[in-house]
């Protein structure tokens, strides 16, 4: 009986210390985990993380707050049918592969963020969380530059049209993201 006893009492440790290296192992991984995340957070990301979405990043321009997503690298159907949702007669679809990952704004500038950035107010259809409209290509690339020059690393640009495309499409092959019937 007491080498029963004995034999258990080892059971139990080996056990509990087995149990104990695997979460020493367990927490040394989250560590590194959480380390590269650290290490991976480019100078102008204020934050940065993961959701269900995947990667997004955060940057404060001018006082505000702008999001964004990663894309990354990899191969899709470019444009569209003639059969298919907003698809033009002649337009066709060709495969375009983007080489290295991008972050690209998850939404459109709103006009808070255009306000901040350039101290003014042209969109018709006001709200802070709008999206800025009534703007030409050259105050979209004077936008641009003042927003680089007010987040040290920050380096937005407009996007390709591929680059906004695969962004758009998120992995799908629809006309809509997700199929959705509305935006």
């Amino acid at each position: 009986r007491v080498k029963a006893e004995a034999e258990s009492r080892a059971r139990a440790e080996a056990e509990s210390r087995a149990k104990a290296g695997v979460e020493a192992r367990a927490k040394a991984e989250a560590e590194s985990r959480a380390r590269a995340s650290i290490e991976a957070k480019q100078g102008w990301m204020t934050s940065c993380g993961q959701d269900q979405f995947g990667s997004w990043a955060v940057a404060m321009v001018s006082g505000v707050e702008m999001k964004f997503r990663y894309c990354p690298a990899g191969k899709f159907q470019m444009g569209s049918t003639a059969t298919e949702e907003g698809g033009y007669d002649g337009e066709s679809q060709h495969e375009v592969e983007l080489t290295r990952g991008y972050w690209l704004g998850e939404t459109p500038v709103t006009q808070r963020q255009w306000e901040s950035v350039m101290g003014s107010k042209p969109s018709q259809f006001k709200g802070p969380d709008r999206p800025v409209e009534q703007v030409s290509c050259e105050d979209c690339q004077g936008f641009l530059a003042r927003a680089n020059g007010a987040s040290p690393g920050l380096n937005v640009r407009l996007p390709t049209e591929a680059e906004w495309e695969y962004g758009c499409r998120a992995g799908t092959t629809g006309a809509r993201y997700g199929n959705l019937d509305t935006i």
